[in-house]
Order: structure tokens, then sequence, then C-alpha cells
């Protein structure tokens, strides 16, 4: 029965249009006091109950109370509203007042968040029920719930226990925080407050409703023990206050009151900066004794990080909705941030992560790079602490790395100051050079000052390589004003000094290499290679076209030169390192005389790559490589055809000379005058030569190889085919006399080989077609020749296969005479065929002579086709076949194999 009018409140809330305010009003207010009465004799559980549906029937009793007094008014439902949003403010703070005098309630959390939200909710509506001029109502509504919560807040947090109240309120001991649902609602009440009243009201309200909520987290963070809780109370306070200092400029700014600071107004990210700045000085001067300093690391992190998003709205206004600015701010805000940084670096500077900071800062060169005399002051900041703590840190990898840091932003620094002072490209690019020099020149001071620390050597390397790469980035740049070549030339220079010192210091091949790079590049920019405008100095070349590349071609002939005097004075072994380093400059120096003699003179081309094929024979013998005689010998044929064809042309020989010849005279001076050269070089050369096969047979084939391109070349041509059908003889002898195995093979293929150049020469002229019969029998010919060798070295079935193939393509030959063929071709088919049949006699292969006599019978018997000579064929046919007959009744010599045990080896006719 105690909860009965729950019920009929229940049930009379479907008539609440046809009841009116005051009958809801008085059912309500009737009921709180109804429960509040059973209240005052219950106990436990059931009292609590009934406390609780007390206050909420009471706060659902005042809106309708309101209504009901107000019931004609425009503003009569924001008012209702502005009760429930008072009546549930005052119920927080209710709840928490009898939480904190230990008086017990049913759920005191969740009720005060229940009452909390609902206040809040109703402020959210009563922003669309307000439509009087600058909202009053909903005004009232924000201090209401800003009260609330904040005053509630204030009694129930942090929380004390009944039972501890009395203990600790005698001994003054700190209290202790436990997790409270009551934590949240004061700043979700502060934040909620300061939006509707910024965004409905007035601006003014929104910055009051932030002042009240960072007091009350001041004096809450006050009110707790030395702890992380503690600490986040304190974050949340700065927070609020930096927005709070935002907002309220913002605000004066409107109001005419803004900050003029050098002829110009602050912008609000300008106060941002400041005011995390001077955040930032506090808490690396006050918190160092309150905080560890993992926190102080990770709340000057996120204070850094804050400060470069507002210096880059500065840059870029689209990240703040800000209008862009070119003044002074910009600039001002990037040196604050980044002094903050460095500041933080250095303070925070035993944490294990501290020297990230400076690094991180860097962006801020990126942010104001088009700002010349920005990036100075904060490349002069980060020298400087760079400089700092090289004298302050101990450990060797990071003062290293600081070292190494330093160096680079000193040159880059300083070249930039130089770039605007003078306005020139080339005055930043020779300081740049020179300072990367006295860097390098300072190095072993530096080594001694420093020992142990790393990175130096790899500073000394890299100073090395910007030394050879700023020439290069001068002429990509093409920004000449007041410069030109001699820029170039005093850089590579400098270069050329580095890689000195380098090698002294450090006694690496690599420097050397690094030298004999800038030494071509000054050769080269010295040369018309590189081309300047007029009004430079030096814009025209020192050296011409000619003469970069013979100079080039000196420089590797010396260093060639050097290397045999040097391995004829001394004979202890060079170090490993060294080896090398003549043969590849050399071969460098070559090489790029060659590439840039192209354009110059064929000769002087021609003589690089011979250039190239001395190093490799000097390579070779020096350092006992004989595999290098292939490059070499290849190179050398190579670069005499250039050279020759270069002399040639240059000199007008050529015009001494019509039709093809004038095209295959540098192949028959150079070409084959240079195989000519190797191969008495191949036979002179002695023990050196003929006892190392890739020695012996590189000259070998680079002799045949210019015999043969030769020999092709001069066979293109009717006129020059005879001098190509000879080389090519010449180049089948020397193939046969220097093969190592096979010699028989390769004479008979190169047999073949030159019977089709000779072929070329006196049949394949002037354009005529050959009879193609005549032409077939030379190789019938030849293949008998061929076979008769094989047979008189004791070698039957090699001459048998021989002369088996020759007989082949006379039979195939053979019968294209049959219909068209003319009587001196029948002829010589009849007695091609009667001297196989001797042959094959003398020979004693039975093969051949049936072959010779099926040949000439046929011959004849086509020949004589009337009845009497057919008479005749047929008794020469007899005849034929009674020498065969006789032939096989001839009695066997001994040692000699019949016909059933094999062939016969050595028969003769009897």
């Amino acid at each position: 029965m105690a909860f009965a009018p729950a019920a009929v409140v229940a049930a009379a809330s479907a008539l609440v249009p046809m009841l009116g305010a005051w009958p809801l009003f008085a059912m309500f207010a009737s009921s709180g006091l109804f429960w509040f009465g059973l209240a005052l004799r219950a106990q436990g559980v059931y009292r609590k109950t009934l406390v609780l549906s007390g206050r909420i029937a009471l706060s659902l009793a005042v809106p309708f109370l309101i209504t009901a007094l107000y019931p004609e008014r425009p503003d009569a439902a924001a008012l209702t509203t502005l009760a429930l949003v008072v009546v549930c403010a005052a119920q927080q703070v209710l709840g928490a007042a009898f939480e904190r005098w230990g008086v017990g309630l049913l759920a005191p959390q969740i009720s005060a968040l229940a009452f909390g939200g609902v206040g809040i909710t109703a402020l959210a509506i009563l922003t669309v029920l307000d439509k009087a001029p600058g909202h009053p109502v909903v005004a009232a509504g924000v201090f209401a719930v800003l009260a609330g919560g904040l005053v509630a807040g204030m009694l129930a947090f942090p929380p004390v226990s009944p039972a501890g109240r009395a203990g600790r309120a005698g001994s003054g001991a700190s209290e202790l925080w436990r997790p409270n649902g009551m934590e949240f609602l004061a700043p979700a009440a502060g934040m909620v407050s300061a939006v509707v009243g910024a965004a409905v009201v007035s601006r003014g309200l929104g910055n009051f409703a932030l002042l009240a909520l960072a007091m009350y987290f001041v004096v809450t963070a006050l009110r707790l023990p030395a702890s992380m809780h503690r600490q986040c109370y304190w974050w949340l306070a700065r927070a609020t206050a930096t927005v709070l200092a935002a907002s309220a400029y913002v605000d004066l700014s409107s109001a005419g009151y803004a900050l003029s600071v050098g002829g110009e107004e602050a912008t609000p990210a300008t106060v941002i900066v400041w005011v995390l700045g001077a955040q930032l000085v506090a808490v690396l001067a006050v918190g160092r004794k309150a905080m560890s300093l993992s926190l102080l690391m990770v709340d000057a992190g996120v204070l850094l990080a804050l400060m470069s998003i507002a210096t880059a709205a500065l840059r870029f206004p689209v990240l703040l909705h800000s209008a862009p600015h070119d003044g002074w701010q910009p600039g001002a805000a990037a040196i604050i941030t980044a002094a903050g940084a460095l500041v933080a670096a250095v303070m925070l500077r035993k944490h294990r992560l501290a020297w990230l900071l400076a690094p991180a800062a860097m962006h801020l060169l990126v942010v104001r790079g088009h700002n010349v005399r920005d990036v100075e002051v904060l490349l002069g900041l980060f020298t400087a602490y760079a400089g700092f703590m090289v004298g302050l840190t101990r450990e060797a990898r990071l003062r290293g790395a600081y070292l190494l840091a330093g160096r680079v932003l000193f040159t880059a620094f300083a070249a930039i100051v130089v770039a605007d002072a003078t306005e020139s490209a080339a005055a930043a690019s020779v300081a740049l050079a020179g300072l990367v020099s006295i860097q390098i020149a300072l190095h072993p001071i530096v080594r001694r000052r420093f020992d142990g620390s790393p990175l130096l050597k790899e500073a000394l390397w890299a100073g090395l390589v910007v030394q050879l790469l700023l020439p290069c980035w001068y002429l990509w740049a093409r920004d000449f004003d007041g410069g030109g070549r001699w820029v170039v030339l005093s850089e590579l220079t400098l270069a050329i000094v580095a890689a000195a010192l380098v090698w002294r210091d450090q006694r690496h091949a690599a420097a050397l290499y690094a030298g004999v790079v800038a030494v071509a590049g000054v050769v080269v920019g010295a040369g018309p290679a590189l081309t300047f405008p007029t009004g430079t100095w030096l814009h025209q070349a020192v050296l011409s076209e000619l003469h970069v590349p013979a100079i080039l071609l000196g420089l590797a002939a010396g260093l060639t030169g050097l290397r045999v005097f040097l391995g004829r004075v001394s004979t202890s072994p060079a170090r490993p390192q060294l080896k090398w380093f003549w043969f590849a400059s050399a071969l460098f120096f070559a090489s790029v005389a060659g590439i840039f003699s192209v354009d110059a003179s064929r000769i002087l081309t021609g003589l690089a790559v011979l250039t190239v094929a001395l190093v490799f024979y000097a390579g070779s013998h020096l350092e006992d490589r004989p595999r290098f005689y292939a490059a070499a010998a290849s190179t050398t044929l190579v670069g005499a055809l250039t050279g020759v064809e270069g002399w040639l042309n240059e000199s007008g020989a050529t015009t001494a000379f019509t039709g093809a010849w004038p095209d295959l005279m540098p192949w028959l001076v150079g070409g084959v005058g240079t195989g000519l050269i190797l191969y008495v070089w191949r036979l002179l050369g002695g023990p050196a030569i003929t006892a190392e096969p890739w020695r012996r047979y590189s000259l070998s084939a680079t002799t045949g190889a210019g015999l043969l391109a030769t020999a092709i070349l001069g066979l293109v041509h009717d006129e020059t085919a005879f001098t190509g059908a000879f080389l090519t003889a010449a180049a089948a002898v020397l193939l046969v006399v220097e093969i190592p195995v096979g010699k028989h093979l390769a004479a008979e293929v190169g047999t073949v080989v030159v019977v089709v150049a000779f072929q070329r020469a006196v049949i394949f002229v002037d354009s005529t077609r050959p009879d193609w019969f005549w032409a077939a029998q030379w190789f019938v010919v030849a293949g008998a020749v061929l076979a008769g060798l094989r047979y008189n070295q004791k070698q039957r079935a090699a001459g048998r296969l021989r002369l088996g193939m020759a007989s082949g393509v006379l039979s195939l030959s053979s019968l294209a005479t049959i219909f068209a063929g003319t009587p001196s071709q029948q002829i010589y088919v009849l007695a091609a065929h009667a001297v196989l049949l001797g042959a094959g006699l003398l020979l004693s292969e039975r093969l051949f002579v049936g072959w010779g006599a099926v040949g000439v019978a046929a011959s004849v018997m086509w020949a004589l086709r009337s009845y009497a000579f057919a008479m005749l064929a047929l008794v020469a046919i007899g005849l034929i076949v009674l020498a065969v007959w006789r032939l096989n009744r001839r009695p066997q010599e001994p040692g000699v194999v019949g016909p059933k045990g094999g062939e016969h080896t050595h028969d003769r006719v009897g």
C-alpha cells in the first residue's frame, strides 16, 4: 500500500490533457510528502527507497506548479523546462550534501548522474523553447546547470567514508580517492554550460562557465593528495585555462580590445602559442619536483605538439579556420616553439627519449621555409643547441650524433646567411664548399678532442661527398649570376684538396678515387663541354675540345707508366686497397677521354680506346691477370680501327681510292694491320705469351677476327671481292694453325668457306646469275680432294664419308643435265663418274666402283639412245660387270680380312 500513490499517478497520467496542471501538481506533491512521511518511521533499504521516490515525485511536481501558475504566458514551456533544470540541479546538490554528511541514500551516484543527465537534456531542449531576445531563460538554465554540477562535485568529491571521517578530522590526514561516478558530473556540466552559453547566449557567458570550470579543477586538484589523479586535474585545469584564454581574447578582439604588438594585432593562434609557452616554462621550472621525468616528458611533448599546430595554423590558416597572416607573428611563434623544444630537450636530457624533441621541432624549418630570416634564426637555434649538447652529453653515440648535427646545421646556417646577405647562388655555393673544406681540414683536431665519439668518420666521408656534389648542384641550379666556370673549378679544386686530406687521415682508397673524379671534373670543367653566359668570368673554355681528351689520356698513360716504374724499383707488395687504384683510375681517365673525344676527333677516340687496351695489357702483366688479354686485344682492334678511320678521313688519304676501296681501307690498315701486329706479338712474345692460354688465344682470336671482319666487308663489293677471298683464306689458315684440337676438321671447314669466298669473287660478280651446275662442281672437286687427303692418312672411314658426299653432290647435280644439260656438262658427268669408278678400283671401295659404273652406264645410255649405240652400251656394261667380277675373284693377300670378316682395308687390283 505504500506505493499506491505511484499507481494513482501512473493511471492519471493518461488524463493529463483533461486534468490540467493543478491536479497533477497535487498528486505528485502529495505522493512525495506521503513517501517522506512513511520514511520517518521506516528503516534500512525500504526507508532509502521511500526517500528516493519522494525526491522524484517532488521534482516532477515543481514543473507542473510553474505550469499552473503561468498558464497564459507565451514562454510557459520555457519556464517549465527551466524549473525542471533548476530542480534537477537542486537534487544534485541535495544528494551530494546527504552523501557528504553521511546520510545513506539509495544509489546515490546513479541518482545524481540521472538528475544531472535530465538537467543537461532539459537545458538542450530549452535552447529551442526560449525565443526571447538574449535568451534569458537559457542563461538562467546555464547558471543552474553550472552551479548544480560544480557544487555537487565539490560536495561529493573526493568522497569520505563515514567510518573514516572522525578519525581523519582529528589527524589531518589527506583523503584517499576511490573511483566515483560523481567525479564526471561537474566536468560534464561545466563543458555543456560553456558550449551552450557561448553558442546561444553570449561568448562572455561561455567564458564565465570556462572560468568556473577551471577554478573547480584547480580547487579539486589542491584537495587531492600528490598522485597521478591529481596531475590529471592539473592538466584539465591548464587545458581549460588555455581554451578560456583563447576564447576570452577572441571576445575582447571582437569588442575592439585586441592586443597590438609591433603594429599588428595578435591573432588567437599567437595567443595560444604564448599561453602554451608559459605553461611549458612553468612545467619545466616547477614540475621537476612534483612530477616524474616520464610525466614531464609527456607533458612537454603534448605542449610542444599543440604549439606546433598553432604555429602551422598561422602559415596554413585552414587548420584553425582563420585568415592568412604574413607579419611577424608566424615567425615569432615558430621561434618560440623551437626554443621551447630545445629548452625542454636540455632540461629533460636524462630521459632516454628527450633527444627526439629537437629533431621533431625541425619541421618548423619546412613551415617557415619561405621566409629566409626565420630559417636563419631557427637554424641558429638548432646549431647552438647541438653545440651545447656536445659539451653536455656524456654518452658517446649521442655525443657523436650531436657533433655531426652541429656541423651540418652550422654549414647550412652559414651558407644561407651568405646567400641572404649577397643574394648570389655563387657566393653561397663557394661559401658552402669552403666551410666543408675547413671542417675536413679540422677533422684531426676534432678527432683528438672527441676521441671515441662515433659518427666522426661518417661525418668526414659525408663532407667529402658533399664537396663532390656541390659543383653538380651549382650546375643543376643554373643560377650563374656573379659566378660561372670559376665557381665550378674552385669547388672541384677544393674537392681535390679535401680528398687528399681525407686520404691522409683515413688512408682509404675511396678518398683517392674521389680525388680522381675531382681531377677529371676539373679537366672537363675547363673545356667547352660546360657552357656559361657571356657576362660571367671565364665563360670561354680554358681548354679546347682536343685538349680535354688529350690531357685525360696523358693522365691515364702517366698512371700506367708510374705503376710500371714503381713495379721495377719496389719489390714490396702494395696495399690490397691500393693494388688496383692505378688500374681503375687509368681506365676511368681513358673512358672519360673517349666520351669527350667523340665529337672532337676520331683519332683521339681511337687513341682513348688504345689507351684502355694499354691499361689492360699492363694490368695483365703487372697484376698477373692473364684474362685481361681478352679485353686488351679486343679493345686494341676497336681502337686501331677507329683511329685509322679518323686519320684516313681527316688526312684525305681515302680520296686517292675509288669505289668501295675507301670504305675498306680502314679495315685493311686498322683491322688486318693490327691483327698482324698482334700475331707477331703472339709469336715473339716469349713465355709470358706462349705459356698463358688466355694471352695466346686472345691475340690469335683478335687477329682472326680482324681478318675475317675485313674479309666479310671486302666480299660485299665486286671490286674488293678477291681481297676478301684471300683474307678469308688467311683466316682459315690461321684457324688451322692455332686451333689446339680438330685441325683436320678445321682445315676442311676452312676449305669449304674459302671455296665459297672465291666463288663469290670469280662467278658471282656483276650481278650475273651463274650456272649452278658448274658452281656445284667446285664443291665436288673440293670434296674429292679432301677425301683423297683422308685416304692418304689411312683414315678410310672419314675418306669414304667425304667421297660419298662429293659423289652425292655430283649425282644430284647430274640429274639437272638429263633434259636441259649442255653436251659439255654431259661429257663432264660421264668423265666424273668414270673417275669415280677408277678411284673406287684404286681404293678397293666396291661402293664407289658400283656408283661410278652406274653413272658411266647411265651417261652412255642417255647419250647413245639409238639401237646400235644401245648395243654398244650393253657391251660396255658387260665389260664393267666382268671387271667387277674379276675384282671379286682376286685371291686375298695374307693378313687381309675377306668379305665375311669385314671390309677390305688395303685391297688392290691385281
